[in-house]
């Protein structure tokens, strides 16, 4: 009994000591970081953007496959057939390849489920899977309409940072606009995966 408890402490060093260890070197954490932010774009838009394309309710397409028959006026429109993505387990696929599990938590509510609010009221899902195919809020606006540009030579490492999570800080800004933003962006190493835990646009 005694030689486990032994094991088992020297186990929970062990493990003390891995979280609070350095984190990799720059080179390495800029290698992990750019894919990473890369990748979110898409999956910004997804959620705060333009959202995923639908197929509008004055169209020919939605005319001749009744799509919208009895339901004029609804708060949804169908996703596009050409679209990759025709299921919210695609979306949150391609979400959890860039975020933490923390991070999506709460957007997964508002992007899936939706909200009651004592003061802002019902607040829609923006996309549901339905028997005809995955739709999206049509009442929902983009929270952004612009890409954010990382300059990635400028990322910096800021303390705290350990082998669980990293601090990183980069010069940023809007495609289009000469305004640099210096933003702040954090890693979080999940079960040997480095993901973004806070957002990038």
């Amino acid at each position: 009994m005694k030689k486990l408890l032994a094991i088992l402490s020297a186990l929970a060093v062990l493990l003390t000591l891995t979280a609070c260890g350095s984190p990799p070197p720059a080179d390495e954490l800029r290698a992990i970081a750019e894919p990473l932010i890369e990748a979110s774009h898409e999956v910004n838009a997804i959620f705060f953007g333009e959202g995923l394309p639908a197929i509008t309710r004055d169209s020919q397409f939605a005319a001749d496959n009744h799509l919208y028959f009895m339901d004029e006026g609804g708060n949804y429109d169908y996703i596009t057939e050409d679209c990759p993505y025709q299921h919210t387990d695609q979306i949150k696929a391609a979400a959890e390849a860039v975020y933490s599990a923390d991070y999506l938590t709460s957007i997964y509510e508002t992007m899936f489920v939706g909200l009651a609010d004592e003061n802002a009221g019902i607040l829609y899902a923006r996309y549901l899977d339905t028997e005809r195919g995955l739709m999206k809020s049509n009442i929902i606006k983009p929270l952004f309409n612009k890409t954010r540009i990382y300059d990635y030579d400028s990322m910096t490492v800021i303390k705290p940072s350990n082998a669980r999570f990293v601090n990183l800080e980069f010069d940023t800004h809007l495609e289009g606009e000469s305004e640099i933003l210096r933003v702040r962006l954090t890693l979080v190493n999940e079960n040997g995966a480095w993901r973004l835990d806070s957002p990038t646009y």
